[in-house]
Protein backbone atom coordinates (compact mmCIF):
# COMPACT_ATOMS: atom_id res chain seq x y z
CA UNK A 1 0.00 0.00 0.00
CA UNK A 2 1.32 3.22 -0.86
CA UNK A 3 1.46 5.27 2.70
CA UNK A 4 2.33 9.02 3.49
CA UNK A 5 4.16 8.74 6.23
CA UNK A 6 5.58 5.46 8.18
CA UNK A 7 4.61 7.02 11.61
CA UNK A 8 0.77 6.45 10.79
CA UNK A 9 -1.23 9.58 11.24
CA UNK A 10 -0.05 13.93 17.45
CA UNK A 11 12.44 22.80 15.86
CA UNK A 12 13.16 26.03 16.17
CA UNK A 13 11.87 29.18 17.31
CA UNK A 14 10.24 30.99 14.27
CA UNK A 15 8.58 34.39 14.28
CA UNK A 16 4.53 35.22 14.22
CA UNK A 17 3.01 34.37 10.77
CA UNK A 18 -0.49 35.67 9.38
CA UNK A 19 -3.14 33.87 8.13
CA UNK A 20 -3.74 35.50 4.45
CA UNK A 21 -7.48 36.47 3.98
CA UNK A 22 -10.25 34.43 3.84
CA UNK A 23 -11.12 33.22 0.96
CA UNK A 24 -14.46 34.85 0.55
CA UNK A 25 -12.46 38.31 0.08
CA UNK A 26 -10.39 36.97 -3.00
CA UNK A 27 -6.71 35.88 -3.60
CA UNK A 28 -4.19 36.33 -6.25
CA UNK A 29 -3.43 33.47 -8.67
CA UNK A 30 -0.05 33.91 -7.74
CA UNK A 31 1.67 31.40 -5.39
CA UNK A 32 2.60 31.46 -1.63
CA UNK A 33 -0.97 31.82 -0.05
CA UNK A 34 -0.56 35.57 -0.81
CA UNK A 35 -3.82 38.07 -1.26
CA UNK A 36 -4.50 40.84 -3.47
CA UNK A 37 -7.06 42.28 -0.34
CA UNK A 38 -5.18 43.46 2.74
CA UNK A 39 -4.58 40.27 4.97
CA UNK A 40 -7.09 39.15 7.25
CA UNK A 41 -6.28 38.32 11.05
CA UNK A 42 -7.05 34.86 12.38
CA UNK A 43 -10.96 33.56 11.62
CA UNK A 44 -13.01 35.12 13.66
CA UNK A 45 -15.01 32.80 16.00
CA UNK A 46 -18.22 32.27 14.98
CA UNK A 47 -21.02 29.68 15.34
CA UNK A 48 -22.62 27.43 13.52
CA UNK A 49 -21.34 27.77 9.36
CA UNK A 50 -23.28 25.62 8.08
CA UNK A 51 -22.01 22.90 5.22
CA UNK A 52 -18.39 23.62 3.93
CA UNK A 53 -17.59 24.33 0.44
CA UNK A 54 -17.34 21.64 -2.23
CA UNK A 55 -13.77 19.59 -1.49
CA UNK A 56 -11.56 20.28 -4.25
CA UNK A 57 -10.46 17.20 -4.42
CA UNK A 58 -9.09 17.66 -7.76
CA UNK A 59 -6.56 20.46 -8.73
CA UNK A 60 -7.79 22.50 -11.68
CA UNK A 61 -5.82 22.80 -15.35
CA UNK A 62 -3.37 25.73 -14.21
CA UNK A 63 -1.90 24.32 -11.33
CA UNK A 64 -0.12 27.57 -10.36
CA UNK A 65 -3.25 28.67 -8.99
CA UNK A 66 -3.32 25.93 -6.06
CA UNK A 67 -0.70 24.23 -4.10
CA UNK A 68 -0.36 26.98 -1.78
CA UNK A 69 0.37 26.22 2.07
CA UNK A 70 -0.26 28.05 5.05
CA UNK A 71 2.89 30.28 6.00
CA UNK A 72 5.90 29.11 7.78
CA UNK A 73 6.18 29.55 11.65
CA UNK A 74 3.38 30.59 13.81
CA UNK A 75 -0.08 31.33 12.55
CA UNK A 76 -3.93 31.91 14.66
CA UNK A 77 -6.07 30.01 13.15
CA UNK A 78 -8.69 30.58 15.34
CA UNK A 79 -9.22 33.34 17.54
CA UNK A 80 -9.91 33.04 21.43
CA UNK A 81 -12.99 34.57 23.32
CA UNK A 82 -13.08 36.89 26.29
CA UNK A 83 -16.33 35.79 27.51
CA UNK A 84 -15.76 32.72 29.16
CA UNK A 85 -16.17 30.16 26.65
CA UNK A 86 -13.19 28.15 25.15
CA UNK A 87 -13.00 27.98 21.61
CA UNK A 88 -10.35 25.68 20.34
CA UNK A 89 -10.52 23.14 23.32
CA UNK A 90 -8.38 20.25 22.10
CA UNK A 91 -7.37 21.27 19.01
CA UNK A 92 -6.47 18.23 17.04
CA UNK A 93 -4.20 18.16 13.23
CA UNK A 94 -3.95 16.04 10.56
CA UNK A 95 -2.87 16.65 6.65
CA UNK A 96 -5.43 15.36 4.11
CA UNK A 97 -4.35 13.21 1.23
CA UNK A 98 -3.21 16.30 -0.59
CA UNK A 99 -0.90 17.40 2.62
CA UNK A 100 -3.32 20.21 3.16
CA UNK A 101 -3.78 20.92 7.13
CA UNK A 102 -7.36 20.17 8.86
CA UNK A 103 -8.34 21.02 12.58
CA UNK A 104 -10.73 19.43 14.50
CA UNK A 105 -11.24 21.16 17.95
CA UNK A 106 -14.26 22.20 20.74
CA UNK A 107 -15.98 25.48 21.45
CA UNK A 108 -17.14 24.68 25.23
CA UNK A 109 -19.15 27.26 26.41
CA UNK A 110 -18.96 28.01 30.55
CA UNK A 111 -21.11 24.73 32.37
CA UNK A 112 -22.26 23.31 28.61
CA UNK A 113 -20.98 20.20 27.07
CA UNK A 114 -19.13 21.03 23.72
CA UNK A 115 -20.01 21.37 19.96
CA UNK A 116 -17.39 19.57 17.87
CA UNK A 117 -15.62 22.11 14.68
CA UNK A 118 -13.59 21.46 11.74
CA UNK A 119 -11.57 24.10 10.05
CA UNK A 120 -9.72 23.15 6.72
CA UNK A 121 -7.11 24.86 4.40
CA UNK A 122 -8.09 26.13 1.07
CA UNK A 123 -4.97 25.52 -1.15
CA UNK A 124 -5.96 27.37 -4.48
CA UNK A 125 -7.49 30.66 -2.53
CA UNK A 126 -4.48 29.95 -0.06
CA UNK A 127 -6.72 30.87 3.36
CA UNK A 128 -8.95 28.72 5.93
CA UNK A 129 -12.73 28.15 5.09
CA UNK A 130 -14.88 28.73 7.34
CA UNK A 131 -15.49 26.22 10.44
CA UNK A 132 -18.11 23.98 10.01
CA UNK A 133 -20.08 22.13 12.85
CA UNK A 134 -19.70 17.97 13.32
CA UNK A 135 -21.84 17.13 16.03
CA UNK A 136 -22.35 18.92 19.33
CA UNK A 137 -23.15 17.01 23.33
CA UNK A 138 -19.68 16.47 23.98
CA UNK A 139 -18.42 16.14 27.53
CA UNK A 140 -14.37 16.68 28.19
CA UNK A 141 -12.22 18.23 25.85
CA UNK A 142 -9.79 15.39 24.42
CA UNK A 143 -10.65 14.41 20.58
CA UNK A 144 -8.27 13.16 17.91
CA UNK A 145 -8.13 13.09 14.35
CA UNK A 146 -6.28 10.74 11.70
CA UNK A 147 -6.15 10.13 7.88
CA UNK A 148 -6.13 6.98 6.37
CA UNK A 149 -2.91 7.37 3.81
CA UNK A 150 -4.62 4.51 1.70
CA UNK A 151 -7.88 5.81 0.95
CA UNK A 152 -7.60 9.44 2.00
CA UNK A 153 -10.79 9.11 4.69
CA UNK A 154 -10.38 11.27 7.59
CA UNK A 155 -11.88 10.51 10.89
CA UNK A 156 -12.30 12.30 14.00
CA UNK A 157 -12.80 10.45 17.73
CA UNK A 158 -14.81 12.23 20.43
CA UNK A 159 -17.11 11.20 23.44
CA UNK A 160 -20.63 12.24 23.02
CA UNK A 161 -23.57 12.25 25.64
CA UNK A 162 -26.69 9.90 24.58
CA UNK A 163 -29.52 9.00 26.36
CA UNK A 164 -30.11 4.41 26.10
CA UNK A 165 -32.53 4.04 28.72
CA UNK A 166 -36.21 4.64 28.96
CA UNK A 167 -38.09 5.32 32.33
CA UNK A 168 -37.69 4.60 35.21
CA UNK A 169 -33.90 4.75 33.99
CA UNK A 170 -32.80 8.14 33.27
CA UNK A 171 -29.19 8.06 33.45
CA UNK A 172 -27.12 9.22 30.29
CA UNK A 173 -24.31 7.30 28.99
CA UNK A 174 -20.84 9.01 27.73
CA UNK A 175 -20.22 7.36 24.37
CA UNK A 176 -17.39 6.71 21.75
CA UNK A 177 -18.25 8.58 18.30
CA UNK A 178 -16.22 8.54 15.22
CA UNK A 179 -17.10 11.01 12.35
CA UNK A 180 -15.71 10.24 8.67
CA UNK A 181 -15.20 11.91 6.22
CA UNK A 182 -14.38 10.81 2.31
CA UNK A 183 -14.23 14.18 1.12
CA UNK A 184 -11.25 15.79 2.45
CA UNK A 185 -12.94 17.01 5.12
CA UNK A 186 -15.93 18.52 3.37
CA UNK A 187 -18.35 16.70 4.98
CA UNK A 188 -18.50 13.77 7.85
CA UNK A 189 -20.99 11.65 9.19
CA UNK A 190 -20.99 10.58 12.20
CA UNK A 191 -22.32 7.38 14.47
CA UNK A 192 -21.22 5.73 17.92
CA UNK A 193 -19.00 2.81 18.27
CA UNK A 194 -18.50 1.67 21.51
CA UNK A 195 -21.28 -0.70 23.41
CA UNK A 196 -23.14 -0.34 26.91
CA UNK A 197 -24.42 -3.42 28.52
CA UNK A 198 -27.25 -2.39 31.26
CA UNK A 199 -27.06 -3.82 34.41
CA UNK A 200 -28.93 -6.67 33.30
CA UNK A 201 -26.46 -7.98 30.79
CA UNK A 202 -29.31 -7.76 27.95
CA UNK A 203 -29.62 -4.24 26.72
CA UNK A 204 -27.79 -1.20 26.37
CA UNK A 205 -28.00 0.91 29.19
CA UNK A 206 -26.45 3.96 31.52
CA UNK A 207 -23.45 2.49 31.99
CA UNK A 208 -19.57 2.03 30.99
CA UNK A 209 -18.53 5.24 29.66
CA UNK A 210 -15.69 5.87 27.70
CA UNK A 211 -13.10 8.62 27.75
CA UNK A 212 -9.90 9.50 25.90
CA UNK A 213 -10.66 8.70 22.77
CA UNK A 214 -7.65 7.96 19.70
CA UNK A 215 -7.68 7.44 16.45
CA UNK A 216 -6.19 5.67 13.65
CA UNK A 217 -6.79 4.72 10.09
CA UNK A 218 -5.36 2.23 7.69
CA UNK A 219 -6.55 0.31 4.41
CA UNK A 220 -10.11 1.50 4.76
CA UNK A 221 -10.06 0.28 8.18
CA UNK A 222 -10.54 2.61 11.21
CA UNK A 223 -9.51 1.95 14.52
CA UNK A 224 -10.39 3.52 18.04
CA UNK A 225 -9.07 3.14 21.73
CA UNK A 226 -10.46 4.15 24.52
CA UNK A 227 -10.67 3.86 28.19
CA UNK A 228 -14.31 2.13 29.43
CA UNK A 229 -15.52 1.30 32.89
CA UNK A 230 -16.91 -1.81 34.19
CA UNK A 231 -17.18 -3.49 31.22
CA UNK A 232 -21.12 -4.29 32.01
CA UNK A 233 -20.70 -6.78 35.05
CA UNK A 234 -20.66 -3.49 37.98
CA UNK A 235 -18.42 -4.21 40.85
CA UNK A 236 -16.75 -7.94 39.46
CA UNK A 237 -14.54 -6.43 36.67
CA UNK A 238 -12.64 -3.51 36.13
CA UNK A 239 -12.55 -0.35 33.94
CA UNK A 240 -10.33 -1.42 30.70
CA UNK A 241 -8.99 -0.34 27.38
CA UNK A 242 -10.88 -1.21 24.57
CA UNK A 243 -9.70 -1.63 20.84
CA UNK A 244 -12.53 -1.36 18.55
CA UNK A 245 -11.84 -2.12 14.75
CA UNK A 246 -14.54 -1.82 11.76
CA UNK A 247 -15.28 -4.23 9.16
CA UNK A 248 -17.75 -5.13 6.93
CA UNK A 249 -20.25 -6.23 9.18
CA UNK A 250 -19.59 -3.30 11.56
CA UNK A 251 -16.86 -2.89 14.68
CA UNK A 252 -15.28 -5.66 16.34
CA UNK A 253 -13.96 -5.13 20.06
CA UNK A 254 -10.97 -6.20 22.25
CA UNK A 255 -9.90 -5.62 25.85
CA UNK A 256 -6.32 -4.74 26.45
CA UNK A 257 -5.59 -8.21 28.48
CA UNK A 258 -4.00 -8.26 31.40
CA UNK A 259 -4.78 -12.22 32.43
CA UNK A 260 -0.83 -12.74 34.19
CA UNK A 261 0.03 -9.72 36.27
CA UNK A 262 -0.82 -10.48 39.67
CA UNK A 263 0.59 -7.33 40.87
CA UNK A 264 -1.51 -5.12 39.20
CA UNK A 265 -4.53 -6.80 39.83
CA UNK A 266 -5.78 -6.37 36.57
CA UNK A 267 -7.26 -2.88 36.87
CA UNK A 268 -6.55 -0.53 33.60
CA UNK A 269 -6.89 3.51 33.27
CA UNK A 270 -8.96 3.66 36.32
CA UNK A 271 -7.78 7.18 36.39
CA UNK A 272 -8.97 7.07 32.61
CA UNK A 273 -5.16 8.72 31.29
CA UNK A 274 -5.04 8.95 27.69
CA UNK A 275 -4.76 5.85 25.32
CA UNK A 276 -1.89 5.26 22.71
CA UNK A 277 -2.63 3.91 19.37
CA UNK A 278 -0.56 3.59 15.83
CA UNK A 279 -0.54 1.42 12.94
CA UNK A 280 3.03 0.19 11.71
CA UNK A 281 4.08 0.44 8.34
CA UNK A 282 2.14 -3.25 7.70
CA UNK A 283 -0.61 -1.93 8.27
CA UNK A 284 -1.42 -3.48 12.19
CA UNK A 285 -2.41 -1.49 15.09
CA UNK A 286 -0.95 -1.36 18.50
CA UNK A 287 -1.95 0.13 21.62
CA UNK A 288 -0.17 1.55 24.80
CA UNK A 289 -2.24 1.86 28.06
CA UNK A 290 -1.29 2.37 32.07
CA UNK A 291 -2.42 -0.47 34.22
CA UNK A 292 -3.05 -0.11 37.86
CA UNK A 293 -2.53 -1.95 40.55
CA UNK A 294 -5.31 -2.99 43.28
CA UNK A 295 -3.06 -1.45 46.55
CA UNK A 296 -0.20 0.17 46.69
CA UNK A 297 1.29 2.68 43.78
CA UNK A 298 3.26 0.83 41.31
CA UNK A 299 1.63 1.39 38.56
CA UNK A 300 2.92 0.66 34.70
CA UNK A 301 2.90 1.57 30.85
CA UNK A 302 1.88 -2.04 28.31
CA UNK A 303 1.84 -2.26 24.97
CA UNK A 304 -0.62 -4.61 23.45
CA UNK A 305 -1.37 -6.04 19.78
CA UNK A 306 -4.78 -7.55 18.31
CA UNK A 307 -4.25 -11.12 18.82
CA UNK A 308 -1.73 -11.61 21.63
CA UNK A 309 -2.23 -13.27 24.75
CA UNK A 310 -1.03 -10.99 26.92
CA UNK A 311 0.51 -7.39 27.18
CA UNK A 312 4.28 -6.41 27.30
CA UNK A 313 5.57 -4.36 30.01
CA UNK A 314 7.35 -1.10 29.05
CA UNK A 315 8.09 -0.06 32.41
CA UNK A 316 6.96 0.78 35.65
CA UNK A 317 6.45 3.37 38.55
CA UNK A 318 9.20 1.85 40.58
CA UNK A 319 6.37 2.46 43.50
CA UNK A 320 5.94 5.87 42.81
CA UNK A 321 2.50 7.74 43.13
CA UNK A 322 1.64 8.67 39.74
CA UNK A 323 -1.59 11.12 39.99
CA UNK A 324 -1.12 12.06 36.21
CA UNK A 325 -0.32 9.84 33.68
CA UNK A 326 -0.59 9.71 29.54
CA UNK A 327 0.90 7.57 26.32
CA UNK A 328 1.39 8.08 23.12
CA UNK A 329 2.72 5.52 20.55
CA UNK A 330 4.33 6.07 17.01
CA UNK A 331 5.70 3.36 14.31
CA UNK A 332 9.34 4.01 12.56
CA UNK A 333 8.29 1.29 10.30
CA UNK A 334 7.35 -1.60 12.44
CA UNK A 335 9.50 -0.43 15.40
CA UNK A 336 7.32 1.04 18.59
CA UNK A 337 8.59 4.21 20.30
CA UNK A 338 6.81 5.57 23.25
CA UNK A 339 6.13 8.55 25.18
CA UNK A 340 4.40 8.38 28.78
CA UNK A 341 3.84 10.94 31.57
CA UNK A 342 5.11 8.68 33.80
CA UNK A 343 7.27 9.29 37.30
CA UNK A 344 9.54 6.49 38.94
CA UNK A 345 11.96 8.78 41.25
CA UNK A 346 15.09 9.10 39.76
CA UNK A 347 16.63 7.26 35.68
CA UNK A 348 20.36 7.19 36.41
CA UNK A 349 21.14 10.70 37.46
CA UNK A 350 18.33 12.35 36.29
CA UNK A 351 15.73 13.22 38.75
CA UNK A 352 13.66 16.22 37.24
CA UNK A 353 11.61 15.04 34.43
CA UNK A 354 8.36 14.80 33.28
CA UNK A 355 7.99 13.09 30.23
CA UNK A 356 9.82 9.21 29.51
CA UNK A 357 10.93 7.85 26.45
CA UNK A 358 11.18 3.82 25.63
CA UNK A 359 11.92 2.44 22.32
CA UNK A 360 11.53 -0.97 20.97
CA UNK A 361 12.65 -3.18 18.23
CA UNK A 362 10.22 -5.72 18.59
CA UNK A 363 7.64 -4.76 20.82
CA UNK A 364 8.91 -7.75 23.16
CA UNK A 365 12.42 -6.19 24.33
CA UNK A 366 12.27 -2.46 25.52
CA UNK A 367 15.26 -0.72 25.71
CA UNK A 368 15.53 1.15 29.16
CA UNK A 369 13.90 4.33 29.59
CA UNK A 370 15.31 7.61 28.72
CA UNK A 371 14.05 10.82 30.71
CA UNK A 372 13.41 13.62 28.63
CA UNK A 373 14.68 17.27 28.97
CA UNK A 374 12.33 19.19 31.70
CA UNK A 375 11.34 22.77 30.88
CA UNK A 376 9.77 24.86 33.47
CA UNK A 377 5.72 24.82 31.73
CA UNK A 378 4.81 21.37 30.15
CA UNK A 379 1.00 21.15 30.52
CA UNK A 380 0.02 17.50 30.19
CA UNK A 381 -0.22 16.79 26.86
CA UNK A 382 1.94 15.06 24.50
CA UNK A 383 2.55 13.15 21.14
CA UNK A 384 5.62 11.44 19.96
CA UNK A 385 6.70 10.86 16.01
CA UNK A 386 8.35 8.59 14.10
CA UNK A 387 10.66 8.97 11.42
CA UNK A 388 14.02 7.80 9.81
CA UNK A 389 15.34 6.52 12.63
CA UNK A 390 14.47 9.31 15.03
CA UNK A 391 11.64 10.93 16.69
CA UNK A 392 10.22 13.92 17.14
CA UNK A 393 8.42 14.66 21.34
CA UNK A 394 5.51 17.27 20.58
CA UNK A 395 4.84 18.42 24.58
CA UNK A 396 3.00 21.52 26.10
CA UNK A 397 4.18 24.44 26.43
CA UNK A 398 4.71 24.18 23.25
CA UNK A 399 8.17 22.26 23.42
CA UNK A 400 9.28 20.00 20.67
CA UNK A 401 11.99 17.44 21.90
CA UNK A 402 14.25 15.75 18.93
CA UNK A 403 16.33 12.71 18.85
CA UNK A 404 18.36 11.01 15.91
CA UNK A 405 19.64 8.09 17.83
CA UNK A 406 17.07 7.63 20.64
CA UNK A 407 19.49 8.34 23.43
CA UNK A 408 20.58 12.01 23.18
CA UNK A 409 17.70 14.91 22.95
CA UNK A 410 17.29 18.27 22.47
CA UNK A 411 14.19 20.70 22.92
CA UNK A 412 13.20 23.86 21.67
CA UNK A 413 9.84 26.06 22.08
CA UNK A 414 7.98 28.30 20.66
CA UNK A 415 8.56 30.92 23.04
CA UNK A 416 6.23 34.05 21.34
CA UNK A 417 3.10 31.46 22.28
CA UNK A 418 1.03 31.05 25.04
CA UNK A 419 1.49 27.85 26.37
CA UNK A 420 -0.37 25.29 24.99
CA UNK A 421 -3.17 22.95 26.67
CA UNK A 422 -2.83 20.76 23.76
CA UNK A 423 -0.36 20.24 21.46
CA UNK A 424 -0.31 17.76 17.94
CA UNK A 425 1.21 17.56 15.15
CA UNK A 426 2.52 15.36 12.16
CA UNK A 427 5.15 15.11 9.57
CA UNK A 428 4.80 16.29 6.34
CA UNK A 429 5.79 14.47 3.07
CA UNK A 430 9.12 16.30 2.95
CA UNK A 431 10.05 15.35 6.58
CA UNK A 432 8.68 19.06 8.20
CA UNK A 433 6.72 19.37 11.10
CA UNK A 434 3.06 20.65 11.57
CA UNK A 435 2.03 21.61 15.17
CA UNK A 436 -1.06 22.60 16.27
CA UNK A 437 -1.94 23.15 19.79
CA UNK A 438 -4.77 25.41 21.95
CA UNK A 439 -3.01 28.53 22.52
CA UNK A 440 -2.56 32.12 21.40
CA UNK A 441 0.42 33.84 19.35
CA UNK A 442 1.52 36.15 20.13
CA UNK A 443 0.71 35.57 23.60
CA UNK A 444 -2.47 37.06 24.72
CA UNK A 445 -1.64 37.17 28.59
CA UNK A 446 -5.12 34.96 30.46
CA UNK A 447 -6.46 33.85 26.93
CA UNK A 448 -9.00 31.13 26.73
CA UNK A 449 -8.75 29.12 23.93
CA UNK A 450 -8.28 29.33 20.35
CA UNK A 451 -6.08 27.69 17.92
CA UNK A 452 -2.38 27.85 16.46
CA UNK A 453 -0.62 26.31 13.59
CA UNK A 454 3.63 26.03 13.34
CA UNK A 455 4.57 24.89 9.91
CA UNK A 456 8.60 24.37 9.68
CA UNK A 457 10.35 26.51 7.36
Amino acid sequence: MNRLNSHRFFFGCAVAATIAAPWWLGCSDKGGGTSNTPEAGPLPPGPDAGPLPPADSSPPPDSATCGKLPPTGLGQIIAPRADGSELGQGAALTLDKKGRPIFAYLDHPPSQTSTLYVVRWNDCTGAWYPPAKVDSAIPGDVIAIATDATDGRIGIAYTKVVHLVSLPNVNDTIAQFVALSSDDGATFTSARVSKHKAETNAAEGDINNVNRPAIALDGGKTFLAYNQTDQGCGNSCHDATVLATSGASGYTYAIVPDTSDTEHGGTLNTRGFPVGLAIDSAGKPGVVAHLEPATGYNSAAVYWRPGQANYTLILDTNSVQNDLGAATLAYDGTKPRVVTRIQRGAIGAVTDYTLVFSASDDGTTWAAPVPLPQTAHIPASEKILARNGGVAVLAGGPTVIRSTNLTTFTQSDLSIAQGSVSVTGVFGSDGKLWVGFEGTSPVVPDALGGVVLYREP
